[in-house]
């Protein structure tokens, strides 16, 4: 840790699993505890029990890759129902976003965003508060795995750890979990 800190510096934000942070922190000067949450990693074919393209809501439309004008209608939703998303429109790494609409409004979104060659990042899974509890957000986000996994041959996500119930559509879809810490320098 101290040769990485050394040749990346201050601004490198070490993270790995939390109890490895926690000693590397007593352990190494400077060096803080920042976040806890969770990375969720997927290998393999999404479940067949997660619907797939071509599922309609009822006034809705299939889950599909959104055209770049819908950036504004993305970042409203963002700004009203996710207002602490990384991931939102015109953000460096940020390539795009998935979308189901119902009676002509965005429900739900989900970015790809930060993708490597080896995996592929979901992001900024949102629904609009008026349609929580209807499934939307696991159908975008199961959608936009299966496209991650069929580019990448993997896909993961960051789940913050009291979501609960984010959590819990991440497992249903396959993903599987693995606790972190996030540290910084000081």
């Amino acid at each position: 840790m101290r040769h990485a800190l050394g040749e990346l510096g201050a601004t490198y934000r070490p993270l790995g699993e939390v109890e490895l942070m926690r000693r590397v922190a007593a352990k190494v000067d400077g060096v803080r505890e920042a976040a806890e949450f969770s990375w969720m990693s997927l290998s393999g074919a999404v479940p067949a029990a997660v619907p797939a393209a071509g599922v309609e809501w009822p006034g809705g439309e299939e889950v599909a890759w959104l055209d770049g004008g819908a950036a504004g209608e993305v970042a409203r939703l963002l700004a009203a129902d996710a207002p602490h998303s990384y991931a939102v429109p015109g953000s460096a790494g940020v390539r795009r976003w998935a979308g189901v609409r119902v009676d002509g409004v965005l429900a739900a979104v989900a970015a790809d965003a930060w993708s490597a060659p080896s995996v592929g990042l979901v992001a900024g899974v949102a629904t609009r508060a008026a349609w929580r509890g209807r499934g939307l957000a696991g159908v975008v986000c199961g959608w936009v795995s299966r496209e991650l996994v069929a580019a990448h041959g993997r896909a993961a996500l960051m789940v913050d750890d009291h979501n609960g119930a984010a959590i819990r559509v991440y497992e249903r879809i396959g993903y599987r979990r693995r606790r972190v810490l996030a540290t910084y320098v000081a």
